[in-house]
Protein backbone atom coordinates (compact mmCIF):
# COMPACT_ATOMS: atom_id res chain seq x y z
CA UNK A 1 0.00 0.00 0.00
CA UNK A 2 1.17 3.66 -1.10
CA UNK A 3 1.42 6.25 1.82
CA UNK A 4 1.01 9.11 -1.14
CA UNK A 5 -1.83 8.19 -2.87
CA UNK A 6 -4.92 10.33 -2.63
CA UNK A 7 -7.77 9.11 -0.03
CA UNK A 8 -10.84 7.73 -2.06
CA UNK A 9 -13.43 7.85 0.52
CA UNK A 10 -13.99 8.07 4.35
CA UNK A 11 -16.13 4.75 6.33
CA UNK A 12 -16.91 2.88 9.17
CA UNK A 13 -18.27 -0.42 9.44
CA UNK A 14 -19.73 -2.61 12.33
CA UNK A 15 -20.26 -6.64 12.23
CA UNK A 16 -23.06 -7.00 15.35
CA UNK A 17 -22.79 -10.50 17.30
CA UNK A 18 -25.88 -10.83 17.03
CA UNK A 19 -28.59 -9.86 14.35
CA UNK A 20 -29.88 -6.47 14.35
CA UNK A 21 -33.88 -7.25 13.42
CA UNK A 22 -35.25 -3.81 15.14
CA UNK A 23 -35.73 -1.24 12.97
CA UNK A 24 -35.24 1.73 15.08
CA UNK A 25 -32.15 0.35 16.32
CA UNK A 26 -30.98 -0.13 13.05
CA UNK A 27 -31.57 3.51 11.99
CA UNK A 28 -29.66 4.53 15.48
CA UNK A 29 -26.87 2.69 14.82
CA UNK A 30 -26.79 3.85 11.41
CA UNK A 31 -26.61 7.42 12.38
CA UNK A 32 -23.71 6.53 14.87
CA UNK A 33 -21.68 5.38 12.18
CA UNK A 34 -22.31 8.03 10.02
CA UNK A 35 -21.75 10.51 13.31
CA UNK A 36 -18.13 8.70 13.01
CA UNK A 37 -17.27 8.81 9.31
CA UNK A 38 -18.07 12.51 9.76
CA UNK A 39 -15.92 12.94 12.61
CA UNK A 40 -13.14 10.88 10.42
CA UNK A 41 -13.65 13.15 7.50
CA UNK A 42 -13.19 16.41 9.68
CA UNK A 43 -10.31 15.45 10.96
CA UNK A 44 -8.90 14.66 7.49
CA UNK A 45 -10.35 18.40 6.66
CA UNK A 46 -12.09 17.20 3.98
CA UNK A 47 -15.44 17.49 2.35
CA UNK A 48 -17.90 14.70 0.82
CA UNK A 49 -20.45 14.88 -1.68
CA UNK A 50 -21.59 11.18 -1.39
CA UNK A 51 -23.20 9.41 1.01
CA UNK A 52 -23.36 5.04 1.03
CA UNK A 53 -25.03 2.73 3.15
CA UNK A 54 -24.05 -0.62 3.63
CA UNK A 55 -26.01 -3.65 4.82
CA UNK A 56 -25.52 -6.73 4.93
CA UNK A 57 -28.06 -9.42 6.16
CA UNK A 58 -27.74 -12.36 7.97
CA UNK A 59 -27.30 -14.65 4.77
CA UNK A 60 -24.56 -12.39 3.90
CA UNK A 61 -26.25 -10.86 1.36
CA UNK A 62 -25.32 -7.03 0.80
CA UNK A 63 -26.63 -4.48 -0.19
CA UNK A 64 -25.25 -0.44 -1.01
CA UNK A 65 -27.50 2.52 -1.61
CA UNK A 66 -25.97 5.88 -2.23
CA UNK A 67 -26.96 9.05 -3.04
CA UNK A 68 -24.68 12.40 -4.09
CA UNK A 69 -25.73 15.52 -3.12
CA UNK A 70 -24.96 19.30 -5.32
CA UNK A 71 -23.97 20.48 -1.37
CA UNK A 72 -21.47 19.10 1.08
CA UNK A 73 -22.57 16.59 3.46
CA UNK A 74 -22.88 17.97 6.81
CA UNK A 75 -24.64 16.05 10.09
CA UNK A 76 -27.66 18.27 9.90
CA UNK A 77 -31.36 17.25 9.45
CA UNK A 78 -31.65 16.78 5.83
CA UNK A 79 -28.35 14.70 5.94
CA UNK A 80 -29.91 11.99 9.31
CA UNK A 81 -32.85 11.74 7.28
CA UNK A 82 -31.19 11.07 4.07
CA UNK A 83 -29.76 7.96 5.79
CA UNK A 84 -33.09 7.25 6.97
CA UNK A 85 -34.29 7.02 3.12
CA UNK A 86 -31.14 5.08 2.25
CA UNK A 87 -31.95 2.23 4.93
CA UNK A 88 -35.46 1.90 4.03
CA UNK A 89 -34.82 1.97 0.10
CA UNK A 90 -32.13 -1.05 1.50
CA UNK A 91 -35.64 -2.81 1.81
CA UNK A 92 -34.39 -3.93 5.77
CA UNK A 93 -38.07 -3.65 6.75
CA UNK A 94 -37.25 -5.64 10.13
CA UNK A 95 -35.15 -8.02 8.71
CA UNK A 96 -31.95 -9.14 10.31
CA UNK A 97 -28.83 -7.18 9.69
CA UNK A 98 -25.32 -8.59 10.55
CA UNK A 99 -23.56 -5.45 9.59
CA UNK A 100 -24.02 -1.99 8.85
CA UNK A 101 -21.92 0.90 7.31
CA UNK A 102 -21.21 3.91 6.05
CA UNK A 103 -18.88 5.35 3.49
CA UNK A 104 -18.53 9.13 2.71
CA UNK A 105 -17.22 9.74 -0.90
CA UNK A 106 -16.55 12.30 -3.77
CA UNK A 107 -13.59 13.93 -1.42
CA UNK A 108 -13.04 17.48 -1.76
CA UNK A 109 -9.43 18.14 -0.28
CA UNK A 110 -9.25 21.58 -1.61
CA UNK A 111 -12.29 22.57 1.16
CA UNK A 112 -12.77 21.80 4.69
CA UNK A 113 -15.46 21.24 6.31
CA UNK A 114 -17.23 25.04 6.34
CA UNK A 115 -13.63 26.52 4.61
CA UNK A 116 -13.00 27.90 1.56
CA UNK A 117 -9.82 28.68 -0.13
CA UNK A 118 -9.02 32.35 -0.46
CA UNK A 119 -8.48 33.71 -3.84
CA UNK A 120 -5.89 35.41 -5.08
CA UNK A 121 -7.03 39.24 -5.68
CA UNK A 122 -4.99 38.76 -9.10
CA UNK A 123 -6.44 36.10 -10.43
CA UNK A 124 -9.76 37.54 -11.60
CA UNK A 125 -8.08 40.89 -12.98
Amino acid sequence: MRADRQRKSVGVETTFERDVADAATQSRLLQALFSQALLRLTEKQMTAYTLTVKIKYRNFVQVTRARTLDRPIADDADTRLLLAELLHSAGTGGEPVRLLGVTLSGLDPERSAGQYRQLDLFEHL
